[in-house]
């Protein structure tokens, strides 16, 4: 029986699910544009982690652009096939190359014109796609993401065909497909609702903060935030709160620290969780941008925050003096985590 999803969204839902062992372990949620950039926050919210876009481009055959012998990434490393010597000429290859190269320069500026990639380096890096037909595409942004140095590297999609979701296991060190049907047909048949995805929402969905928001409260700030567990949700707040203080897009993740605490009450592990980073941002005299929280037992909790030193190229923002108990509360809705905590400016 064809697994059919009712859109997008639901289809992103059930990846996070299935990928809830890395929520709050900071995972880089890259999404292949555009269709699957609306997964990708969904999965990237759910997490507690970043997302942002993989942009490759296929490098077909002469004749044939079908047919992949290869692509360019964002670096303007051309990745070619074993066999694409076989097809074309070394310079067409890369006179097609450079043309391609340009194309993605065009999207990038377009879908982030304020910032540069996110660098996934030495992370745990989650390459997501709506589907997969024939597989070109996603291992073109596999092999792409890989030549970066992930820690460890996933490709995630709702549905693919069986040969092509073979290609990917030979690309990542984990797949995580929720049907991969025999009778394959075109991706699309997999969804009632199919629509696509024009290039504003893309640009909108990559300019938002992605698990955290703002609500007034007096002359302090009330963050909210949201998360597949606790975990996340916490290290989504803890992204809001240094937010405040600065451009966190800006913050090279060059200096980290670690630290444990015990809590057994959730929503005091929440106050007690952003300010011992608060407490060692200022002992450090550090600005933090990426966050990871586990518990290991019952009320046991294992933080880590990376950034840098302030340096004067840095924007300051708005200084954060402490998380307070003002208009605390965290609950779970259904799937979701939901929290709110005021800190005080």
């Amino acid at each position: 029986m064809l697994m059919i999803f009712d859109d997008r969204e639901q289809a992103a839902r059930l990846l996070a699910e299935r990928l809830a062992a890395h929520a709050g372990q900071d995972p880089l949620v890259l999404a292949v544009p555009r269709g699957a950039v609306p997964m990708g926050r969904v999965i990237a919210e759910r997490l507690g982690g970043e997302l942002d876009v993989v942009l490759v481009r296929k490098l077909g055959a002469p004749g044939e652009p079908e047919f992949a012998l290869g692509a360019v990434d964002e670096g303007g490393r051309m990745l070619l096939n074993a066999d694409a010597l076989t097809y074309a000429k070394r310079d067409w290859l890369e006179a097609e190359a450079a043309r391609e190269f340009e194309r993605i320069r065009a999207r990038r500026a377009q879908y982030t014109p304020v910032r540069a990639p996110i660098d996934p380096s030495g992370r745990v890096v989650i390459v997501v796609d709506d589907g997969v037909a024939t597989g070109a595409t996603l291992v073109a942004a596999l092999r792409a993401v890989r030549a970066c140095g992930p820690s460890r590297l996933i490709a995630a999609t709702a549905v693919a065909a069986p040969d092509a979701l073979a290609r990917l296991a030979d690309e990542a060190d984990e797949v995580v497909c929720l049907d991969a049907p025999r009778g394959f047909a075109a991706v699309g048949q997999f969804f009632r609702d199919f629509s696509q995805v024009e290039d504003d929402a893309v640009i909108g969905l990559l300019a938002e903060p992605v698990g955290h928001a703002y609500f007034d409260h007096e002359a302090d700030v009330g963050i909210e935030a949201v998360g597949a567990t606790p975990e996340a949700a916490f290290v989504a707040a803890a992204r809001g709160m240094f937010a405040i203080m600065a451009e966190l897009d800006a913050v090279r993740p060059q200096q980290g620290v670690s630290f444990e605490f015990d809590e057994p009450d959730l929503e005091l592990a929440l106050v007690t969780w952003l300010n011992r980073l608060l407490t060692e941002a200022r002992t450090h005299g550090l600005v933090f941008s990426r966050f990871r929280l586990c518990r290991a037992g019952d009320g046991h909790w294992i933080g880590e925050a990376v950034g840098e030193p302030w340096r004067d190229t840095l924007v300051r923002g708005t200084e954060v003096k402490g998380a307070t108990f003002t208009a605390l509360a965290l609950r779970q809705e259904q799937d979701l985590w939901r929290l709110r905590c005021v800190v005080d400016v």
